[in-house]
């Protein structure tokens, strides 16, 4: 394996609120960092945010603009800058992302590294370079390792959430809770509004209650059946607690809604 020498490097390095760091013509090294707050960036010609725990990859000559998400705070973050041969090939062999932010984890994925770097610099002995350029190396490979297991675990997770969801929306006129809907998809439910939120931009008894809403719609126009053969039929406790969840959602009662569409 080539050498990858350490330029310079730091660990939970805190900067003052309103603090951008600008370099626009960039470094002759890479630069890997991790985020400890929410922050700003530069690449493709225009700022972007990122979040918590994400790290960039910058490659060399790469302008280097990033600060605090908003003014009120600064950013932490851990950073080294390595150079060497063939880091080009070995990046695009690990699959990382390069110029952008990207998740890795919630924990130190690099703080540890970086720190045994320190140490060995501190402290030179025989062999302290092809020491060095194992520590970044394996730093490398565990970023890729952990956004491989990442991938896989949010694989898992969309598929068993959306498992749920289907089946809940097809069967909309059950009885759901969000407790049961997470012992289902196998997690807490907590966790599993989160993912949910994540996924689908919304929660489950909102996306339970708009089907409902839709379907109650669909018996109004096209069915002659009452407004509380309706509400049992759409799975709705009451005719009262549906008439009120649907003139929240439709902006009139159910009897208002298919009259005033019968008359258009």
């Amino acid at each position: 394996m080539k050498l990858i020498k350490c330029e310079m490097c730091d660990v939970k390095t805190t900067h003052p609120k309103k603090f951008i760091f600008r370099d626009e013509k960039g470094r002759a090294a890479w630069l890997l960092m991790c985020f400890y707050s929410d922050f700003i960036y530069f690449a493709d010609g225009e700022m972007h945010k990122g979040k918590k725990f994400q790290c960039i990859i910058n490659s060399p000559g790469t302008p280097l603009i990033h600060g605090p998400e908003g003014s009120e705070k600064g950013f932490e973050n851990d950073w080294i800058h390595f150079s060497g041969d063939g880091i080009n090939e070995l990046i695009n062999e690990l699959e990382l992302p390069v110029n952008r932010s990207f998740y890795v984890d919630n924990s130190n994925c690099t703080t540890p590294f970086i720190k045994q770097i320190m140490e060995e610099e501190k402290m030179p002995i025989c062999f302290s370079e092809h020491r060095i350029s194992s520590i970044i190396y394996d730093m490398l490979v565990y970023i890729a390792r952990q956004r491989a297991i990442n991938k896989f675990t949010e694989h898992y997770s969309y598929n068993s959430i959306s498992n749920v969801r289907e089946y809940m929306l097809e069967n909309y006129m059950n009885n759901f809770t969000v407790k049961k809907l997470a012992e289902e998809a196998g997690y807490s439910p907590s966790r599993f509004c989160e993912l949910y939120k994540l996924y689908f931009n919304s929660s489950p008894i909102n996306d339970l209650i708009n089907m409902r809403i839709k379907k109650a719609k669909q018996f109004l126009l096209c069915t002659d059946k009452s407004v509380g053969e309706i509400s049992v039929l759409c799975g709705f406790e009451t005719v009262h607690y549906f008439s009120y969840i649907f003139k929240k959602y439709v902006g009139s009662s159910p009897n208002k809604y298919r009259k005033f569409t019968d008359n258009r």
